[in-house]
């Protein structure tokens, strides 16, 4: 996922994995502190079933949502 600071200057974002039941499935803070725009951001979703998931990234100031498909 690739995720873009843009103005919100945050140095940390939670990305949290949903099932489409709305259940949440995973959740991992990202430490944004030294990096640069436009950041990519990897979580190990291997531990997860394959299906669609819906991946919120906050970063305390605003949220976006994506969506995904994992497969293993």
């Amino acid at each position: 996922v690739i995720y873009d600071q843009g103005n919100y200057g945050a140095d940390e974002v939670f990305a949290t994995v949903y099932d489409l039941s709305g259940r949440e499935v995973m959740k991992q803070r990202f430490d944004l502190a030294n990096t640069s725009r436009g950041q990519e951001l990897e979580f190990d979703g291997t531990k997860l079933p394959n299906g669609p998931y819906i991946i919120e990234l906050d970063n305390g100031r605003g949220s976006i949502d994506r969506r995904r498909i994992i497969k293993n």
